[in-house]
């Protein structure tokens, strides 16, 4: 069959029309010119002719491809509508089209199937499958589905198809389902059902938890048979059959994804896992282009290199790992970006071996202080445009530069043009020092665009670097330098100064911005400050550049693999540790992402991690990277207060007057998980592996207050009730969530201050003395019970840091002195030490005699073990007091199961402490309650995920319930029954018990290997292992690298990573570049104590 348009006419043997229409359609020519004049005619949709039929092209795309026919190339084309596209994945305009669809089937037997997927994608209302044969009924008679006309060849390969139009609205949809279920055409059921009764989410998935996990195990496809057992050869540690499922998928993920995250308890080995998995696939690999070496040959052959980047207190335990587990590997901790510098340099050429490099988190972000740039205001008349997707702002010379590309969704759109007024009125604001145009922020709403409510930015709106102050909208430059300690000159700031103030007049809590000297009075108004209450501090002033920086720009694709530990910390947008992972991700080939707190609570969460892992995933489902608030709308809980002036008008169609910006609110929508994670995650629970674990038991301790401080608590609660139901109570709130959870441990705090106007609300009166409160003597009870035992333990308390609320010193004293620990109870700052160095002051401590330590929570939330070797003696710390719980239930989850480990011999005990009547017994309901509705579903999410959906459990509930006195004592030890039922609800099977006979004979034999110096593979010193030099350690390798190389090299790196901001503060802008002078750096100065580099 020929088709004409114009002059150029080709072949097709396959032609799908509706009407006059086409949606499909084969094509063919031996000409490549006529071939692409064709396609290109029939896109703008120019008429096309059929033996004297006219057609026009709808909404058209496809391919085209060259065919080797004998001597001679064929061109082909294959076109089809984008209406073949679900909803969400096609870019149609108009609204007439948004409710047609096509789509094809093998045969008219399939249609139901096909039509069913269709309808399942497109539309929100639920159906089962049976009932297609009505639901088809009912369309083809009213002609919302036709079958479509093909034109096609005798020996077409699709003769068998059919092809089909579905034009079809939700509320007619909605109707011809309604219909079908009140004339009895269709059921939900055969019988009678029972309404579901649940008055929450726990309650619900209490009751049907397990109906839902059967039901979901029917439709899930895995990628690959559930495999428990590793061939990956490692020096040590046999991984437990749920590790070894883990691994394997982890390997299959691989193969054909480029990222893979792994959410798995505390305690379920990530570590070792996504070690063996690397190990794995490499060698898999090897295997697969080499089918006759031998396991060991192949062991000793692969190569690659490894990024972890890891919270700095675990950069150490890694290492550790590491060199514990996988043959052969050579493995750096880098702190310092020369070091990172020289190893770069050693790796140009890559060599031969398995290269783990162990980025710390906080030394990979951390930079210099950036300085705002902006220091003019001025007034000047404004034009501008805006994105019709993504509704960023653009000025008229943005518009020109950018070519009609949006630099925010990268979309071609059509701008149209916005005059923020109507007449020629001048806005005064900051304006750029490149382009002397006034700034707008570039995270406008939609809203406030169509009301004509934009402001250019003034100079307070630099107090702190955000994203909607970040880059210039006219000329496109960085709004923002680095702020470093020159050499021989004096730092010019331009009139920018370090405010410290309060932050609010209870003075609690301080914070520092940038204000500029001609905006510090207007400052001080706006956040109502006295003298007293702020004060300037000079900035800090570092010659410093950012690891992760370098690391984008000369170490592109420089590694195979990266891991990504705790990779929930990363989730925010802007944050200096996201982008820092954002540029080791881009410069791996693979990742691997590690958490225990995958789902946050909230849709947005995982917008960002998930974008920087898998883009196209998100791209796909129609989101740019600004658009976090829709997708949070669509996949989440968006509020937005509304204001009305009186009844009747709420009950109009009056939206009323919004008092606030939408904000993201606890909730996931269930399409999210299978849509976003489950394609991609492998989840494993330490309940999985409960079998291999030790008994654990977590007991409440609910106890009576003194009777004098009841009645002042009694008293509080009485005064400030009121208050929250005037303005300003939720200020007040937050000041009252802290005194209600720490008052019963320490009453002689300091008054209570309204945060508004700093008027005082309440003054507490009692007293501490050496008497023992009611929770003090049960605990120094519940430690000597243990002591005898020989158990020693660790207490948490959540306020520290010694303010009017910390404890920590009185526990030291008592514990001391009623356990009889004199000088064996030690407090853990959250201070000092510094997190990387926590874990081996911890095992210092505990080998000099610590039998109890006291701290908060947050201190050992991640990474850190409570049974421990040094200098070859095991110590266990088995018991674990909570005598004050923390108010986020992801830091309470994570420290509690701190001795809860797969190598742990002893029976693990949690104690949970609380005044009854009080904010303590009320949390620690919530916390018990959402861990039962955890066990219940049986690890298809870890605890750490849906304990997150109470982190926003509003705090006026909570009060509430207090002040209600709801508490019941019998309703809590009930629910922690449950929680120890199902801790200890396992036993071993013949299949474990001989497992765990060859873990033990495997470990002997690890050791035995170790103590022979003869076998021992020496891998300590990574720069020996890369190069063919002498042995050197790393330190010695750096020296004599900076002894080699002439120290303007250096310069001349901190000068490229500081390119963007040519001139800054040092220099008039945008004229001369950043002089640098020559000094010398000294290895190990004290001056690098924190490992972040000092160039100069």
């Amino acid at each position: 069959m020929k088709l004409q348009l114009g002059c150029d006419e080709v072949t097709t043997d396959f032609l799908v029309v509706d009407q006059y229409q086409i949606v499909c359609a084969s094509i063919a020519s031996y000409s490549s010119i006529t071939l692409n004049s064709f396609v290109s005619g029939l896109l703008l949709n120019n008429r096309v002719t059929m033996k004297d039929v006219g057609f026009y092209g709808r909404f058209l795309e496809g391919y085209r491809t060259a065919v080797k026919s004998g001597k001679i190339n064929v061109y082909h084309s294959m076109m089809f509508s984008r209406l073949f596209k679900d909803k969400k994945n096609r870019q149609v305009e108009g609204r007439c089209y948004e409710d047609l669809y096509y789509f094809a089937v093998e045969d008219r037997r399939s249609l139901s199937e096909v039509l069913y997927q269709k309808i399942l994608t497109n539309f929100d209302l639920p159906i089962k499958i049976e009932w297609m044969n009505y639901i088809i009924q009912k369309l083809e008679s009213e002609a919302m589905l036709e079958e479509l006309v093909v034109y096609m060849e005798d020996n077409c390969q699709f003769t068998d198809n059919k092809f089909y139009k579905l034009e079809l609205e939700k509320e007619e949809f909605d109707r011809i389902v309604s219909e079908g279920l009140q004339s009895g055409a269709i059921k939900i059921a055969e019988g009678p059902q029972k309404p579901l009764k649940f008055r929450d989410l726990d309650e619900y998935f209490l009751k049907y938890g397990q109906d839902i996990l059967v039901n979901t195990l029917k439709v899930i496809n895995p990628i690959s048979d559930r495999n428990n057992v590793v061939t990956v050869p490692n020096k040590t540690r046999v991984p437990f059959p749920e590790q070894a499922e883990i691994v394997n998928g982890t390997i299959e993920f691989l193969k054909n994804s480029r990222h893979v995250i792994i959410n798995g308890d505390m305690g379920t080995g990530k570590t070792l896992m996504s070690l063996l998995s690397v190990e794995g696939y490499y060698l898999e690999k090897y295997m697969k282009s080499n089918p006759k070496a031998s396991l060991q040959e192949a062991t000793e052959s692969i190569s690659y290199r490894v990024a972890v980047m890891c919270p700095g207190h675990l950069a150490q335990k890694w290492k550790e790992e590491i060199e514990s587990e996988i043959v052969g590997a050579a493995v750096v901790v880098v702190r310092r970006l020369d070091e990172l510098v020289t190893l770069h340099e050693h790796h140009k050429e890559k060599p031969k071996g398995k290269f783990f490099f162990i980025f710390p988190k906080d030394s990979t972000k951390l930079g210099c202080t950036q300085v705002p740039v902006p220091f003019k205001k001025g007034k000047k008349r404004v034009k501008m445009y805006r994105c019709e997707h993504c509704y960023s702002v653009y000025s008229v010379a943005d518009f020109k530069k950018r070519n009609g590309v949006c630099h925010s969704c990268k979309k071609e759109v059509e701008y149209r043009k916005y005059n923020f007024v109507e007449s020629d009125i001048a806005y005064r604001g900051a304006l750029c020092p490149y382009c002397k145009e006034l700034i707008f922020d570039g995270t406008v709403s939609k809203q406030k665009l169509d009301g004509y409510e934009i402001h250019p930015l003034s100079l307070l709106d630099f107090d702190s670097e955000k994203k909607g102050n970040s880059v210039c909208n006219s000329c496109g430059n960085t709004l923002w330098a680095p702020l470093v300690r020159n050499i021989g000159r004096q730092n010019k700031l331009r009139g920018w100064k370090r405010i410290k103030h309060f932050r609010n007049k209870a003075r609690k809590g301080t914070q520092i911005k940038w204000v500029h000297e001609s905006a510090l009075n207007e400052f001080i108004l706006d956040k109502d400050l006295e003298e007293r209450d702020y004060e300037i501090v000079e900035p800090v002033l570092l010659r410093r550049a950012v690891m992760s920086r370098y690391i984008q720009r000369k170490m592109k694709k420089f590694f195979d693999v990266a891991i990504v530990d705790e990779a929930h910390l990363y989730k925010a947008g802007a944050s200096a540790q996201a982008i820092a992972m954002h540029h080791i991700v881009k410069s791996s080939s693979k990742v691997i992402a590690l958490t225990g707190t995958l789902v946050g609570g909230v849709a947005s969460d995982l917008f960002y991690m998930l974008f920087r892992l898998c883009p196209q995933n998100i791209i796909k489902e129609g989101y740019g990277y600004n658009d976090v608030m829709r997708f949070s709308e669509d996949y989440g809980v968006v509020e937005t207060k509304f204001y009305f002036d009186n009844e009747e008008e709420a009950n109009t169609m009056s939206s009323g007057r919004r008092m606030s910006m939408p904000a993201v609110k606890p909730g996931i929508n269930p399409e999210f998980f299978p849509r976003f994670l489950f394609g991609s995650t492998l989840f494993l629970s330490i309940e999985d592996m409960g079998r291999f674990l030790p008994p654990l038991y977590e007991y409440p301790v609910m106890v009576d207050m003194r009777a004098d401080m009841r009645a002042e608590y009694e008293e509080y609660k009485r005064t400030v009730k009121p208050l929250f139901m005037k303005q300003g109570g939720r200020k007040l709130l937050a000041s009252c969530n802290q005194i209600n959870m720490s008052y019963p441990d320490k009453p002689d705090q300091n008054a209570l201050l309204h945060p508004k106007d700093g008027r005082l609300i309440f003054n507490f009166n009692c007293e501490l003395t050496e008497e023992l409160l009611p929770k003090e003597e049960v605990l120094v009870e519940n430690i000597n019970k243990g002591l005898a035992e020989g158990r020693n333990a660790f207490v948490y308390t959540e306020y520290t840091g010694g303010n009017d609320k910390d404890i920590t010193g009185r526990l030291k004293n008592i514990i001391e002195k009623c356990c009889d620990l004199s000088g064996k109870v030690a407090i853990l700052y959250s201070s000092s030490p510094e997190a990387a160095k926590r874990m081996d002051w911890i095992r210092k401590k505990a080998a000099s005699g610590i039998r109890v330590f006291i701290c908060n929570p947050k201190c050992v939330e991640t990474g850190l073990d409570y049974i421990f070797k040094e200098a070859g003696k095991t110590y266990n710390f088995p018991d674990i007091h909570f005598f004050q719980m923390p108010m986020s239930l992801f830091t309470m989850w994570q420290a509690s199961k701190r001795h809860y480990r797969l190598n742990q011999s002893e029976e693990c005990r949690t104690y949970y402490y609380a005044y009854q009547g009080t904010r303590q017994a009320e949390w620690m309901k919530v916390m018990a309650l959402k861990k039962v509705v955890t066990q219940t579903i049986q690890g298809s999410l870890t605890s750490q995920g849906l304990s997150a959906l109470a982190e926003g459990v509003d705090e006026r509930i909570l009060f509430a319930r207090e002040l209600a006195g709801n508490i019941d004592e019998n309703e809590i030890n009930d629910l922690f029954g449950k929680i120890n039922k199902s801790n200890n609800s396992f036993a071993l099977s013949d299949a474990d018990k001989e497992f765990l006979k060859t873990v033990k004979e495997k470990s002997d034999k690890a050791k035995s290997e170790q103590s022979d110096e003869s076998t021992y593979l020496d891998i300590s010193d990574f720069m020996d292992f890369i190069s063919t030099a002498a042995q050197v350690s790393i330190d010695d390798a750096l020296e004599e690298k900076q002894e080699e190389q002439k120290s303007t090299q250096d310069y001349d790196i901190l000068d490229e990573l500081f390119s963007d901001f040519q001139g800054g503060f040092n220099s008039e802008i945008g004229t001369d570049k950043i002089v640098v002078e020559e000094t010398t750096r000294k290895t190990k100065s004290k001056k690098n104590k924190e490992g972040q580099l000092t160039l100069f």
